[in-house]
């Protein structure tokens, strides 16, 4: 914390002005950790926060349009099991929006052209070693911050066996056996 509040001052962050924090209120139990957040924000930092919520229809114009005024709750779950739908959808130019779901609207020119190398690599394993170039890259520039990765439960009968959540957070039903 004393590093925190070391860069805060060195910044002159004005600790007198509240952070808005921003979410969807159709995001279920969303509230509960946005106040965490903020709560720890008031406690170790000193500085104050105000609760923003809109329901999804008016949140994501909001984000289009670079209405947010302060961190604001974003995610993404892949459409296909690749580290480059993360990295392209959420980070390259292509994805700025109204194209995209650049949020954070992120620009990076050598980024972009590590995910264009990675794009062209004739195997899965040197396509990797360029989008983990483009990782690097990402992790130095941070614009964003990651706060947590959401972990899916499922519940089901003594009736069925073989039943797991695959890598894109859904049953993967083609496996799933009925027990006689």
């Amino acid at each position: 914390m004393d590093e925190a509040n070391k860069l805060l001052d060195e910044a002159h962050f004005d600790r007198n002005k509240p952070i808005e924090l921003w979410y969807s209120s159709s995001s279920t139990g969303a509230l509960s950790w946005v106040q965490a957040i903020g709560n720890q924000l008031q406690s170790n930092l000193k500085v104050p926060y105000l609760l923003k919520s809109l329901p999804w229809s008016q949140f994501l114009p909001l984000q289009d349009g670079k209405g947010m005024t302060g961190p604001f709750r974003s995610g993404w779950v892949m459409d296909y099991p690749s580290i480059y739908n993360f990295l392209e959808s959420l980070y390259g130019t292509v994805a700025l929006p109204p194209n995209g779901s650049n949020y954070v609207f992120y620009s990076n020119p050598a980024f972009d052209e590590l995910l264009r190398q990675g794009n062209n690599e004739p195997t899965v394993e040197l396509a990797t070693k360029a989008y983990q170039k483009a990782e690097d890259l990402l992790f130095k520039d941070l614009p964003a911050a990651p706060l947590f990765y959401e972990v899916n439960q499922a519940v089901h009968s003594k009736r069925v066996r073989n039943v797991k959540i695959g890598i894109q957070d859904c049953i993967e039903y083609a496996d799933v056996e009925v027990v006689q």
